[in-house]
């Protein structure tokens, strides 16, 4: 190395400009000089924030020409590191690799998916790429790739010092084999971090979060997963749990090929011997994708979806959806302008009607010209056909009624967007091949029950479809409309948001509300002040006229009730925003606290929905609020569980998920059977006897309780039992439809030998379901 190249050692604590001769002995005019940022020898005093900030990868995009507006997106490359060609080559672990996919052609296929995939994508979307600076496997075809584009995109490599050495260079350490550097990289991070390689890698990660966030921004990020061990294991479940796309490369080997099988078995419960692996892969968003069928163009198109929020084919029916959504909103703005346009011309016009009567003896007295009291009768006479006319097209289109339906239509569609996205409330224990099924029959419902209302008399203007489009059904800049939700996320983009909204809608009616009543007092007292002047009594017909316009305007706006639901909302909001963040940790991560957060929050807007829009209920009576169980009831949906849980023997496993999945059938049927019990069981429990559960068993009261309040299955089965004893089946839905908080066992009944158990807790065996 030439006597005029600086080591870290000699810059620890600046950030300084390195010259590329010190990696390829020679200079070139096109190649830029990469950026170091190495921090002092104590590492604490630098984070991902300062280290973002420190690179000016924004200055970069415009010194190379690249873009003008600095950084849109953010590249993670998990794994890549190790040599693809040994890799393969090895017994222990060798990728499952497609068929008619070679080994020499997976490396090729694997060449492509950097040099021709990310770096297209990474250079359409303007993004930078963060890796681990290595100069082996993807990482190194990354970096060669981008010398060839003239180093064009921004390649930030973090490394630690004491686990790599200069280009060219790579030997083996006291502690372990160091690895070169990738010289065509733009940025390096480089960590006074000996030989702690996890520390380096959740480093690496939080500089990639930081880009993400920088400047205030949320930019799109996603994670490309190539081969890789438990450590990229950790790495691609913080990206799950930040929810952040991931992408794997099935072929390659690792923890990819390993996610990649179980994504394509999630059946096989015998698989995943990691219970990261299928934290992963059910609860993150991620897709795979395999060698046989990738090249360049596949990645660098999966990579730009995946930052513009478009949904691809496995997100259809959610994309329909936003699309309905979009329909529903701008057609009820259309009917609330005609809506407002219709009664305030009214209004004005009879306030100008009784003017104009008002004036007709003013004029005479004062000796007006013929000309102006004549134009003054044209007027008393066309006002009324006017009004008269505007009512009538009011009265026709209905543009009131249709808005407040298309107002509780968009909302629910909204509300069942936002529990699909958190995967609670119906979609709960659903399989995965059926929740987009559940979706759809769920917007189905609704946009049947918006069409049987006075919506289906009118065209509606679909340019609300295709704004949904044209922002690739992003609702802002932070959250992209389509990704699954995590708690903390569900609370930001739907709670809080609603909250906000309810915040904002009040004060806004009470302010109105407010200034109208404050109008009407000031013209009482005006009216009084005129009643005494004899000469301007005739102006106190105006002054109730404009009295009597203001008092339909509140009347017509329902400034009192809005406000109460507006301030109820907001209220219940934040109490449940405030037991929340009262959680522990813990306590946040445990699905049945999420599920309560859904419930709350959904059923918040649909008390509200209910109170400022009365009778137009687009749910079915399904929501998370309370209602008639049996409009709520999905009898279709119930069948093809049962029928998809069937054994060999015709017996049903019964899972507890499905307690969230028909909450109003188990919540009706809980109610059901406590009155049937208290008829035929209870009279015995008081007097001591004995009552046979399977078996032979015996149980006390307590225990028939806990079964008939906890145990699914047995209730379920009891049902079964009824229906086919004494058709008890139109007295299943009779309460409310809120779901149970019931044990998380699943239970295989038995079917009972006595025929005539005339509602007797019948013959059961509670066995654990496989």
């Amino acid at each position: 190395m030439s006597e005029d190249v600086a080591t870290p050692e000699e810059h620890s604590g600046d950030s300084i400009l390195w010259d590329p001769d010190s990696f390829h002995k020679r200079r070139s005019p096109i190649v830029p000089v990469p950026k170091f940022l190495v921090p002092d020898e104590t590492f604490s005093n630098i984070t991902a924030e300062t280290a973002v900030e420190g690179l000016r990868v924004d200055d970069y995009l415009v010194e190379q020409q690249t873009f003008n507006e600095g950084v849109k997106g953010v590249i993670l490359i998990i794994g890549g590191t190790d040599d693809l060609t040994d890799f393969i080559a090895q017994q222990e672990g060798h990728p499952e690799l497609p068929e008619g996919v070679g080994f020499k052609e997976a490396i090729q296929r694997l060449k492509l998916t950097f040099s021709r995939g990310i770096t297209r994508a990474a250079y359409d979307t303007h993004s930078v790429v963060v890796t681990s600076g290595f100069d082996s496997g993807a990482v190194g075809y990354l970096g060669r790739a981008n010398k060839d584009r003239h180093h064009r995109i921004p390649l930030v490599g973090v490394v630690g010092s004491g686990l790599t050495t200069w280009p060219g260079d790579a030997k083996e350490s006291p502690e372990q084999e160091l690895k070169s550097l990738q010289p065509d990289h733009t940025h390096y991070v480089m960590l006074n971090t000996a030989f702690d390689e996890f520390a380096v890698r959740k480093f690496r990660f939080d500089v990639a979060v930081a880009f993400r966030g920088k400047d205030g921004s949320k930019l799109p990020l996603i994670a490309v997963v190539v081969n890789g061990g438990r450590e990229e294991l950790e790495e691609m479940l913080l990206c799950v749990r930040w929810n952040i796309p991931v992408v794997v490369i099935k072929g390659s080997g690792g923890i990819a090929d390993v996610t990649a099988k179980e994504m394509d078995n999630p059946d096989i419960d015998d698989f995943v011997v990691d219970e990261k692996v299928l934290e992963i892969v059910k609860e993150g968003n991620v897709e795979a994708l395999n060698l046989k069928d990738i090249d360049g163009a596949v990645v660098r198109d999966l990579v730009k979806r995946l930052f513009g929020g478009d949904p691809g084919v496995d997100n259809a029916s959610l994309r329909i959806v936003w699309e309905l959504y979009g329909v529903y909103f701008v057609n009820r703005q259309q009917n609330a302008s005609s809506r407002d346009l219709y009664f305030l011309t009214y209004l004005f016009l009879s306030v100008l009607l009784s003017t104009m009567v008002t004036m007709r003896g003013v004029l005479g007295d004062l000796d007006v010209p013929e000309a102006i009291q004549g134009g003054n009768e044209i007027g008393i006479l066309l006002l009324p056909i006017i009004i008269s006319v505007i009512l009538l097209l009011d009265n026709r289109g209905k543009p009131a009624m249709k808005a407040k339906v298309l107002l509780s239509g968009s909302g629910a569609l909204e509300s069942e967007i936002y529990t699909y996205r958190a995967g609670m409330g119906s979609y709960l224990g659903v399989a995965a091949g059926k929740v987009d099924q559940v979706l759809a029959d769920k917007a189905k419902t609704i946009q049947f029950n918006v069409m049987d209302t006075v919506v289906a008399e009118g065209h509606l203007d679909q340019i609300g479809s295709q704004q949904v489009k044209d922002r690739n059904y992003r609702v802002n800049d932070r959250d992209d409309g389509i990704s699954k939700l995590s708690p903390e996320n569900y609370m930001q983009f739907r709670s809080n948001v609603l909250l906000q909204s309810y915040e904002v809608r009040a004060f806004a009616v009470d302010r109105a509300f407010k200034r109208c009543l404050c109008a009407i007092s000031i013209l009482i007292g005006l009216k009084i002040v005129l009643g005494l002047l004899p000469f301007m009594q005739p102006f106190n017909v105006l002054t109730v006229a404009v009295t009597f316009a203001l008092m339909l305007l509140i009347e017509y706006s329902g400034y009192a009730v809005k406000l109460g639901a507006y301030n109820r909302a907001a209220t219940e909001l934040r109490n449940t925003v405030s037991w929340w963040r009262a959680l522990s940790p813990i306590e946040q991560a445990n699905p049945q606290n999420f599920y309560t957060l859904v419930q709350k929050t959904e059923s918040i807007w649909k008390n509200e929905n209910s109170a400022t829009n009365p009778g137009t209920d687009m749910t079915g009576g399904g929501g998370g609020g309370d209602g008639d169980c049996r409009d709520g009831l999905d009898v279709n949906l119930l069948g093809a569980d049962i029928l998809d849980n069937l054994d060999k023997d015709g017996k049903i496993a019964f899972a507890s998920a499905w307690i969230n999945s028909h909450p109003a059938f188990f919540e009706g049927y809980n109610a059901w059977l406590e009155q049937k019990l208290e008829m035929s069981v209870k009279s015995k429990i008081d007097k001591g006897e004995k009552v046979e559960i399977g078996g032979g068993g015996n149980v006390n009261k307590d225990e028939v309780v806990n079964l008939t309040q906890e145990d699914p299955a047995f209730a379920l089965s009891q049902l079964q039992e009824a229906r086919a004893h004494y058709g008890a089946v139109e007295d299943v839905c009779i309460s409310h439809c809120s779901p149970l908080s019931l044990n998380a066992k699943r239970w295989q009944p038995v079917n009972s030998d006595d025929p005539n158990c005339n509602g007797q807790i019948a013959a059961f065996t509670a066995q654990s379901a496989r």
